[in-house]
C-alpha cells in the first residue's frame, strides 16, 4: 500500500478509540509517530476533503461529514438490518435486555445494530462498536458458524464444536465482570449464518430460572428473522 494512503487511514484510525472525541495535532502526531509537520500536511489534506474538520475555538480535529455517507453506504447494504429492527424491538419488549446484532470482521466483531433496554442497569452497546471475536457468547456464534471452524486450541475447538450442536452460545462475563449474553445465528436464504443475534444484561438476571426462557425466546426471534431472508429450516 502507497505509504502516504496508509498514514491516512492510520490518521482517521485514531479517532476510533472510544473515549477520543477531539484530538489536537500534537496528539495525533504522537498517536501515529510522526512530527508535527508531517501530521499537519495529513490532516490538512483530509480536512479539505470533508472527512476531518477543526474546532475554531482549540483548533482540535474530529472526524468530519465525509465520513457518515460512507457509514451509512456500508449500512445501507445490510438489508438484513431493516428487516432484523422490528424483531429487535419485539424481543426487547419481552425481556426488557439490550439486543444487539453483530457481524464479523477479520478478528472483531462489529455492532450493526442495537435496541436499547428501557431497564436503568444495562450493558452499553454502540452500533459501530468493534469488540473482540474471541470472547463472548456473539463472537463464539460468529466463530462456530463461519464456513470454516478454526479454534486456537483444543478447548477452544470443542466450545465451538458445542456452539453449533446446541445452536446458540451463552457467556458470562468473558469480555466484561458481571455481563451475560445469549447469541443466536442469524441465516439469509443460502443457509449461511450472517450475523449473531444477542441479548445482553447484569449477570444477575440471568439466573437457571430464567435461561431457558431466554434461550428459547432468542432462538424464537433468530428464526423469524432468518425465515423472512428466505432460510428454509
Amino acid at each position: 500500500m502507497d505509504r502516504g494512503f496508509d498514514r491516512l487511514l492510520n490518521l482517521l484510525e485514531c479517532f476510533l478509540h472510544k473515549e477520543v472525541y477531539e484530538l489536537t495535532q500534537s496528539e495525533l502526531a504522537q498517536m501515529m509517530g510522526l512530527s508535527k509537520a508531517t501530521t499537519y500536511r495529513l490532516a490538512e489534506k483530509l480536512e479539505q476533503r470533508g472527512y476531518l474538520i477543526r474546532n475554531p475555538d482549540n483548533r482540535c480535529y474530529r472526524i468530519g461529514p465525509k465520513v457518515l455517507p460512507l457509514g451509512q453506504k456500508f449500512l445501507g447494504k445490510l438489508d438484513y438490518i431493516n428487516v432484523a429492527l422490528p424483531y429487535m424491538e419485539k424481543l426487547r419488549d419481552e425481556v426488557d435486555e439490550t439486543v444487539s446484532l453483530f457481524i464479523a470482521a477479520k478478528e472483531n466483531r462489529i455492532c450493526v445494530a442495537r435496541v436499547r433496554s428501557t431497564q436503568p442497569l444495562q450493558q452499553i452497546v454502540s452500533v459501530g462498536d468493534e469488540l473482540p471475536l474471541d470472547r463472548g457468547s456473539s463472537g463464539r456464534v460468529l466463530r462456530a458458524f463461519a464456513p470454516e471452524t478454526v479454534g486456537t486450541s483444543q478447548e477452544d475447538l470443542d466450545q465451538l464444536k458445542q456452539t453449533q450442536r446446541l445452536g446458540y452460545a451463552v457467556s458470562h462475563g468473558e469480555r466484561t465482570e458481571g455481563v451475560s449474553a445469549i447469541s443466536v445465528p442469524v441465516k439469509n436464504h443460502r443457509g449461511k449464518s450472517i450475523a449473531a443475534l444477542t441479548i445482553s444484561g447484569p449477570t444477575f438476571r440471568y439466573t437457571e430460572e430464567r435461561l431457558p426462557r431466554y434461550i428459547e425466546v432468542v432462538r424464537q426471534t433468530a428464526d423469524k428473522i432468518s425465515r423472512e431472508l428466505g432460510h428454509q429450516a
